[in-house]
């Protein structure tokens, strides 16, 4: 006997009435007070019971349970608590996956159903099971109810420019798993424009192909359509018995040798109790589902005449020959309708050459070589080479913002140039360089003093984390623990060198360190790139706006004059006597002559000896005017892999 008032029923709690691995299977309808509901053991689907848990006495004893009327269990008293079992064991099949339930003749209460298989080549297939030819990876089948469907050729899908073949595959695969403006995990379905190609993410590579839909064992007016699905599926599902040697499609029993037609693209054969069904494979086309149409007699669907090309993606739609990046190292393309990406591979290894780092911004795909630090240099009445390499000369005579950190927040730094005229008329030279730290000033001034926070130090000066001064005796550096670097020669040379983390994020009259030469010339606190120097250059003045005319030297000319004073029948300063001229164009010959010839052959030498010649015809007295540019140009050549040590021993003090 039961007795289902042992157990207090507990709300929210279903219990098995199934203890162990025991397996039951029951009807829908069947249960009573119980429900059925599916449940899984080795492989096998079955209904299983639930509810609560029934309680007998008589242990051992086959039991009765009211409400459970299905001739394919039984069940028993065991531990005093009710199992039920199946009395055969089924198949190990999915009776679910398929339209037709086969049952065995000899099995009148159909306790056991399972779908149909397929019996190709002498191998068994399960429905649902789908294989490549082993001769033809091109030619690939799928069982259902069964029926073998062929697709005679598959269609593959390479959405890259740089597919890769795989031995033994069809299709070309796809470097990355990259498709519709984003990047797919491993194992992911990917989405296709064409609902019928099939595409996946598997071992990094993207492998997608298009197959036939499987020819359907029900009833044409029991197919089924989902929207977005490329097939159709059967619409419920047919109990039939096992029938040797028959093929079953629709309504029709077919014998060996039979050939039914399904339709215009579908040629079939019966092979003892499989049908065999050859069907073609239709290309992907390039326009919207809404603009392709099918003739009465095509197999396939084609796209109308005028139809839209684009591409769609979850963030925007593009235009057929449109490109677009997902990620740095990912270029995507609209190709007639098909989004198409192209990885791009960096090379192994990098080898850069002498003053080069391998640098990878977060924008690019691979490093790449770069100057282990951008230079500007400010030499001469002054002349400027900024960081990008524009050259300009500008003659104010007071303080100006050679560069700073232009982050609005988290500023680390500015450089600033006061220049002097010296007693010229026309020209001025730096004076002193200020250099402002978050938490310090440091003022070099003339002859190698330097200032620390108002106080005169001694060199070589270190503060532990922050900054470090040094000397050889003929020159000063400055370095900071973020990179930055001022070379000053304790007259009017000045040379400020950034690490690359600085590109994109400086400004003032040394440029804005972004590789193009053109926008330097950035009005401050704008957007505005000009032509005119005075106009750049007056907007990065320190001092008060009001003394902004006085600042200017007077006849002060345009960028790239550097020939002023005129150079009159080539010889130069001809408001000069000619002996001052000729003596400026034997100093500055040697920018032109033997001594330079390898350096010429890295630097253009134009620029410097111009800035020469500027320099020297306004020169005071013993003052080293010629050394300015020079150094300049040496510097600029031993960053090309040159030397100009002997040069400059010869003709000016060491720089280092």
């Amino acid at each position: 006997m039961w007795n289902s008032k042992a157990l207090p029923r507990t709300a929210g709690i279903i219990r098995h009435l199934v203890c162990g691995t025991v397996l039951c299977l029951l009807l829908s309808g069947d249960c009573g007070k119980w429900s059925d509901t599916t449940a899984t053991a080795g492989g096998a689907s079955a209904q299983g019971l639930q509810g609560e848990t029934a309680y007998c006495s008589e242990e051992g004893s086959l039991v009765e349970v009211p409400g459970i009327t299905s001739s394919c269990l039984k069940c028993r008293c065991e531990n005093y608590k009710i199992a039920c079992e199946q009395k055969k064991k089924c198949p190990d099949a999915n009776p679910e996956r398929c339209y037709f339930h086969l049952y065995d003749q000899s099995d009148e209460e159909k306790c056991c159903t399972y779908c149909k298989g397929c019996d190709f080549e002498n191998v068994r297939y399960h429905s649902g099971q789908r294989w490549v030819s082993p001769t033809d990876p091109c030619v690939s089948y799928q069982c259902a109810d069964g029926i073998v469907t062929k697709s005679a050729k598959t269609v593959c899908y390479t959405p890259c420019t740089n597919p890769v073949h795989v031995n033994g595959t069809c299709c070309p695969v796809c470097k990355g798993c990259y498709a519709n403006g984003r990047s797919y995990g491993e194992m992911e379905t990917v989405p296709a424009p064409d609902p019928c190609v099939q595409c996946i993410c598997s071992g990094g590579k993207l492998i997608c192909d298009k197959t036939a839909c499987p020819v359907l064992a029900c009833p044409v007016n029991l197919y089924m359509y989902e929207a977005g699905s490329c097939c159709p599926k059967c619409h419920g599902k047919r109990d039939i018995a096992v029938i040797e040697n028959r093929c079953i499609v629709g309504k029709r029993i077919l014998r060996p040798g039979q050939q039914p037609l399904i339709d215009n693209c579908t040629s079939c054969t019966c092979l003892k109790s499989t049908l065999l069904c050859k069907r073609q494979v239709c290309p992907i086309l390039a326009c919207p589902a809404e603009f392709q149409e099918r003739t009465a007699h095509s197999c396939c669907p084609t796209c109308r005449e005028g139809a839209p090309i684009y591409c769609e993606t979850e963030e925007a739609t593009y235009n057929n020959g449109d490109s677009w990046y997902i990620e740095p190292c990912v270029k995507s393309t609209c190709d007639n309708g098909m989004i198409k990406f192209g990885v791009e591979e960096c090379p192994a290894s990098l080898q850069c050459g002498p003053n080069e780092v391998a640098y990878k911004d977060k924008k690019d795909c691979c490093p790449k070589c770069v100057p282990d630090a951008a230079v500007c240099t400010v030499y001469g009445d002054p002349h400027y080479k900024t960081f990008d390499g524009q050259s300009f000369s500008f003659q104010g005579k007071c303080k100006y913002t050679a560069v700073e950190d232009c982050h609005k927040k988290n500023k680390r730094f500015d450089v600033q140039l006061r220049n002097d005229a010296r007693k010229s008329a026309h020209f001025t030279w730096t004076k002193s360089v200020a250099i402002r730290t978050e938490k310090f000033r440091i003022v070099l001034l003339q002859n190698l003093h330097v200032r620390v926070d108002r106080k005169t130090v001694k060199l070589p000066h270190v503060k532990l984390g922050a900054f470090s001064i040094l000397s050889n005796g003929y020159s000063l550096v400055v370095r900071t623990t973020y990179g930055l670097k001022v070379t000053w020669d304790g007259d009017s040379y000045v040379e400020i060198s950034l690490p690359h983390e600085f590109r994109n994020k400086v400004c003032g009259l040394c440029g804005n360190y972004n590789g193009n030469a053109t926008d330097d010339f950035l009005i401050k606190g704008t957007s505005t790139v000009t032509e005119e120097v005075a106009d750049f250059a007056q907007s990065w003045l320190v001092s008060r706006k009001s003394d902004a005319a006085k600042c200017l030297m007077p006849d002060t000319e345009m960028p790239g004059s550097e020939a002023r004073p005129r150079l009159g029948r080539n010889i130069p300063c001809p408001s000069h006597p000619l002996k001052k001229g000729l003596a400026v164009l034997r100093s500055c010959q040697v920018f032109k002559n033997s001594a330079t010839r390898a350096c010429r052959k890295l630097v253009n030498p134009d620029p410097y000896y111009r800035s020469c010649l500027v320099d020297m015809c306004d020169c005071p007295r013993k003052r080293p005017c010629l050394c300015s540019s020079l150094l300049a140009f040496l510097r600029e050549c031993e960053r090309q892999g040159g030397s100009g040590e002997n040069i400059r021993e010869s003709h000016c003090r060491a720089l280092s």
